[in-house]
């Protein structure tokens, strides 16, 4: 068993140390691999390539694709630029010995034979008796904070068992460009002696996953992790029936702590339905015949059939056949440059946020205040409308 296919891998350590039960649930179910993670696959054995070669620029690789579990993944130039983050971040880090995609499986296993774990990027120093331990995420959707990092805290174990480096102090990197809302590097740094109560909660935790009866506990790592669960765990349809039985139809004032708890479910509750429909298409694909639906063409879209036949139609009649151009995003126009020319750039640039958002207390966003007051209703003609949950978002 490799570590890839370990048990216990570190990369799911929030999700089986918090919710036991899902190790065993998930036995037996097929393995899939969505789009997101086929990119991440290539961008990661990218930034591998990178820094064995001595921390070579990704750009060769702009415009190559490859075929990973049936996805055709390109390396756009978004992905170069991801990977000379990460890379560039390792540079910076690095210390007088480093390891790249290191496995730390047979010295975990040395804990508790069903861990297993490879290390993106790890450098020490035996003079400073320091550790750092870098991870690379290429996604987009789900922010990854290095605060508590279960998965990481694994990495550092793993290290030093298998290394036996001799460390005071651990330090702990995310690097996730494609996230927006945070930085895109992050860290934790905490003493190494950290690891000792944290090894010791690892090994319980391991013993409760074998446990026959180990509990079911949805949580944020249900996401966070991608639960393979998402769509046969009978904890998350009982959280289903019991959000779709909440009455909301009470006027404000309502009960804040239960719309809090209802809040907490919603994105655990789309998780199963997200994966229902995956599942239920993907079956479809494969021929089976769900009873009430099918299968069936997408809107089309007409297009051109010969370019150069209507650009000739079009200019014989004087008619322009082009669109004027726009002028790109600040995004857009950053794409492929430089740290100096970016910088150059943001002086003409400005964050304009286009409102607000009700999100979790853990977002890494500072929280903005919106107290209602007489100013409020002086810009509202006629009597005040009573707030009921079906014009509360009006």
């Amino acid at each position: 068993m490799n570590a890839a296919h370990a048990r216990l891998s570190a990369s799911a350590a929030e999700r089986w140390m918090n919710c036991p039960g899902s190790v065993k649930l998930a036995e037996g179910l097929p393995g899939t691999t969505s789009f997101a993670a086929a990119q991440g696959t290539y961008a990661h054995a990218i930034a591998a390539t990178c820094l064995l070669d001595g921390g070579s620029d990704p750009a060769p690789w702009l415009g190559r694709k490859i075929t990973i579990d049936g996805h055709e993944i390109e390396c756009d130039q978004e992905m170069v630029d991801g990977v000379r983050l990460y890379s560039d971040t390792a540079a910076t880090l690095r210390l007088s010995q480093e390891w790249v995609e290191l496995s730390v499986t047979s010295a975990l296993r040395q804990w508790d034979t069903d861990l297993g774990g490879t290390i993106d990027y790890a450098t020490y120093s035996p003079t400073r008796k320091l550790l750092r331990v870098v991870d690379f995420k290429y996604g987009a959707g789900t922010f990854v904070d290095a605060d508590d990092n279960k998965q990481l805290k694994v990495y550092a174990l793993g290290v030093l068992l298998a290394t036996g480096a001799a460390a005071d102090v651990v330090e702990v990197y995310i690097v996730q460009p494609r996230y927006e809302g945070a930085e895109p590097v992050r860290k934790e740094i905490f003493p190494a002696w950290d690891l000792m109560e944290f090894a010791g909660s690892i090994a319980e935790a391991a013993k409760t996953t074998r446990k026959p009866d180990a509990p079911l506990n949805p949580g944020s790592w249900c996401a966070k992790t991608f639960c393979p669960n998402a769509r046969t765990c009978p904890a998350l349809e009982s959280m289903q029936h019991a959000l779709v039985k909440q009455e909301f139809s009470a006027v404000v004032p309502f009960d804040s702590e239960g719309l809090s708890a209802a809040l907490a479910a919603i994105p655990l509750v789309k998780e199963r339905i997200k994966a229902i429909e995956e599942f239920a298409y993907a079956q479809a694909q494969a021929g089976l015949q769900i009873p009430g639906y099918k299968l069936v063409d997408k809107k089309g879209r007409r297009h051109w059939t010969d370019e150069n036949a209507v650009i000739k139609w079009a200019k014989d009649r004087a008619i322009e056949p082009f669109e004027k151009p726009e002028l790109k995003s600040p995004a857009q126009l950053e794409k492929g440059l430089k740290k100096p020319e970016k910088a150059e750039l943001a002086a003409f640039t400005a964050v304009v946020s286009s409102g607000t958002a009700l999100v979790p207390e853990s977002d890494a966003r500072q929280a903005v205040t919106k107290a209602i007051t007489a100013d409020d209703f002086t810009a509202i003609s006629g009597a005040p409308q009573q707030l009921t949950a079906t014009n509360l978002f009006e």
